[in-house]
């Protein structure tokens, strides 16, 4: 496959033509039009002669009800698409609700709102599903119960309406900059935005969210104009008042708020994010919720006349910053411990004389370390086998004991990385919808979920399904040459943190990692789709990354983990410390903690997949944590914008019968 640079705009190489988005692109959108159409073809057909006896065939109530009926297939897969969004509301105003008070009544005057509308909604879709069966009187009752002419009481649907748009647009005389913003999408971007901590496991994007609460808000005035203008009709059918100068001032407000929501919606909708991941698990546990590498480099103590061919103790510590154990010097505390099968770095000198606690757990060698001096590393507690471990004096040259790093890439320890690709089948047209990160035969792998694509950002909920990673084997000398996977060591153990996003109109169809200068690089495959069909254009497909290095004109930085503890230990919720175009390297943690006995950071498993099946346009990497812990990789997702097909309708696509001709 070719490989393009990350984030590239240019035309030069853009593997498909860029279309611009319309209108009519989303479901809601056209659903806006095709009500319009609807009641402008109503009243046109009530002031036909022909059209009116066309209408009148079956009974003019009938035909009228069956024109609105037109909608109900339209408004019922919008609504499958925004059926939580109310839910969600709840959590939100379950997390933030002591934080910021207001939102409670705020919440509670939407859902209200919303409750009325839907209340006499059903009763107008019972209307249209039994169109041939309902009578003048019923919906002469219904009529007058949704407009009241001739009142200002508050329970008029015209009223719910204006609250509706009171909260969905702002109020231009209040919102002057010095007063908070009064719309509803604004409110939520900000307690979204304030909370990350609380809201990473949501289960969708800030965007996702915003846009489906902008649809639920069009929905429901779509409902509501469509009750409004049927009960100005059955006036106009039944001799009673006419109503058509406010039929048509109705008209025109609906067409009207519609081009603000649009255009104060996108503002909100550019602010929002489209990075999904995962918070802490509440509950850590290893191959579960994460899963780590293990003794790539761990503590370990070595008397340095071990440390040398000429088994003298004329240096110190602090001069092994590179060195192997080469003997077991009258078989005393080397022999009584595990040896570093490999090499040993970064030696340093504590004290002289410890009592040091041998640990029962196998993937450590000590639990903790107390010099006589009061120093002490790691976490005291009840030890089983507890020895004292002294230095010597040889003549006038003391024999210490240093605590340094040991590199053994044994069968123990878990190091390797898989470099195969995990692709969806884009034969079939299945796109990623998801990753996470397993651990296999000691072997970390970075697996896909896929699914099949639908038009308009949707996939096909009932293909999503994990694609299993291959069974690779750390100890086979083939696979190993072939580069099937990555074996880590002190040398190579930097992995780069980048966020890779797809330019515009395409979508993640893979992810690997590859070897860049001794870095894990992480790439996505990415392929054209097109909006309207949810057809892939696999021939088209490329490979995309951030190949910058320490070393590259426009350098990768070094992410820091100061003083590192184990993750797990009971620490603050970890917040996001990275940035893109970083790199961390994998280490032992600190020696004072935990005798720099564990491999961090850890490596955060939960599946990151949006709760409602969407696109994917980008996949990153990253790192969480907290002062003094060595926190977790992870990985994480952006959803396709769906939000910049939300456009106002231009002039030459005031094109009424645009939608019924189709």
């Amino acid at each position: 496959m070719a490989q393009l640079p990350i984030n590239d705009n240019s035309n030069s190489n853009s593997a498909v033509s860029e279309v611009i988005p319309t209108f009519y692109d989303l479901a809601i959108s056209r659903l806006q039009s095709k009500t319009n159409e609807v009641v402008t073809n109503v009243w046109d057909s009530l002031g036909n002669k022909r059209k009116m006896a066309q209408l009148s065939e079956n009974g003019l109530a009938t035909g009228v009800l069956k024109m609105f009926d037109l909608l109900r297939n339209d408004i019922s897969a919008v609504e499958d698409q925004v059926s939580n969004v109310q839910s969600t509301l709840q959590k939100l105003t379950a997390m933030v609700g002591s934080k910021i008070p207001e939102w409670l009544t705020i919440q509670t005057k939407f859902s209200n709102i919303l409750g009325k509308i839907k209340l006499h909604y059903t009763i107008f879709d019972d209307y249209m599903k039994n169109a041939e069966t309902t009578n003048q009187l019923e919906i002469e009752d219904y009529a007058r119960s949704i407009i009241q002419p001739g009142s200002t009481q508050q329970t008029a649907m015209l009223t719910t309406l204006d609250e509706l748009n009171s909260m969905a647009i702002p109020d231009f005389q209040k919102d002057d900059g010095a007063a908070p913003r009064t719309d509803l999408l604004f409110k939520v971007l900000r307690i979204l935005t304030g909370n990350k901590e609380n809201l990473c496991d949501f289960g969708l994007t800030e965007k996702q969210y915003l846009m489906n609460l902008y649809s639920l808000i069009a929905l429901a005035e779509i409902k509501g104009y469509m009750m409004v203008q049927f009960s100005y009709i059955v006036f106009k059918m039944y001799g009673h008042d006419s109503l058509t100068l406010e039929s048509d001032v109705s008209r025109r407000k609906f067409s009207t708020n519609t081009a603000y929501k649009i255009s104060f919606a996108k503002e909100i909708l550019n602010a929002a994010s489209s990075d999904l991941w995962h918070c802490d698990s509440q509950n850590p546990e290893e191959g579960v919720s994460y899963v780590r590498l293990t003794k790539l480099l761990q503590g370990h103590l070595e008397n340095e006349v071990d440390m040398n061919t000429r088994g003298s103790c004329s240096d110190n510590c602090a001069a092994f910053q590179v060195a192997e154990p080469l003997g077991c010097y009258k078989d005393m505390f080397c022999a009584k411990q595990s040896r570093c099968q490999g090499r040993l770095f970064e030696c340093q000198f504590f004290n002289a004389d410890a009592w040091v606690c041998l640990s029962q757990d196998r993937q450590r060698k000590y639990d903790w370390v107390e010099y006589e001096n009061g120093i002490e590393l790691g976490e005291q507690k009840q030890c089983i086998n507890k020895v004292k471990v002294d230095s010597w004096w040889r003549f006038l040259l003391h024999c210490s004991y240093c605590l340094c790093l040991c590199d053994s890439p044994t069968k123990e320890s878990d190091r390797h990385w898989s470099l195969m690709a995990q692709m969806s089948d884009i034969g079939s047209n299945k796109i990623v919808t998801g990753v996470r990160f397993v651990k296999k035969n000691g072997i970390i792998h970075l697996e896909v979920e896929q699914a099949t694509a639908l038009k308009e950002g949707k996939i096909e909920e009932s293909s999503r399904q994990w694609v299993q990673s291959q069974n690779l084997d750390p100890q086979n000398s083939t696979q190993k040459s072939l580069g099937y996977f990555k074996t880590m060591s002190y040398e190579e153990r930097a992995l780069d943190i980048d966020r890779l996003e797809a330019i515009s109109g395409h979508v993640i169809t893979g992810v690997r990692f590859h070897d860049l200068g001794g870095h894990l690089n992480l790439e996505v495959r990415v392929t054209p789709i097109r909006f309207s069909s949810g057809q892939l254009i696999s021939q088209r497909t490329v490979w995309i990354g951030n190949y910058n290095t320490p070393v590259t004109i426009k350098q990768r930085t070094l992410l820091e983990i100061r003083s590192p503890d184990v993750p797990t230990k009971r620490f603050p919720k970890s917040t996001i410390d990275s940035n893109k175009n970083q790199y961390l390297l994998f280490g032992a943690t600190s020696a004072y903690k935990d005798v720099s006995q564990t491999t961090i950071p850890y490596i955060d498993s939960q599946p990151v997949a949006p709760q409602v099946g969407s696109w994917l346009s980008g996949v990153g990497l990253y790192h969480k944590g907290t002062s003094g812990s060595g926190g977790y990789v992870g990985a994480m997702i952006k959803t396709y914008d769906i939000s910049r097909h939300l456009v106002s309708k231009k002039r030459d696509e005031q094109k009424e019968t645009y939608i019924l001709s189709k």
